[in-house]
């Protein structure tokens, strides 16, 4: 009877051995996955916050331009609005103003007759 529970307890201890050391490898194996993935995490963070900050910046210097922009046609608008009485809002129709146009010409065509012939 001791013969059996001897064998029965070195069946039972090779067993035990053989499921532990494949628990370990497993663990191992997981380990080394897990530092793998974690590195990889870790850089894909490292890149998406450098892509962050790029974007940041481009932001700012986008909306500074913005400004800029925005400046510029304040200041024309300005101008133009200071300037469209004079070039637009004349009074006068387009034909009247062909009409003056041609007289100013012949008047002047008339000086340069009369200075060419002095």
């Amino acid at each position: 009877m001791l013969d059996v529970i001897h064998s029965d307890f070195v069946r039972l201890e090779k067993d035990t051995k053989a499921a532990e050391d494949s628990a370990q490898s497993a663990y191992d194996h997981f380990m080394e996955e897990s530092s793998m993935a974690q590195a990889e995490m870790e850089t894909t963070v490292k890149h998406k916050e450098k892509a962050k900050s790029d974007a940041g910046q481009s932001l700012e210097e986008t909306n500074a331009s913005l400004s800029s922009a925005e400046t510029t046609l304040e200041s024309a608008w300005a101008e133009f609005e200071k300037l469209k009485p004079a070039c637009i809002e004349t009074g006068q129709t387009y034909s009247e103003r062909r009409q003056r146009r041609k007289d100013e010409i012949a008047a002047l065509k008339e000086a340069l007759e009369i200075l060419e012939n002095v």
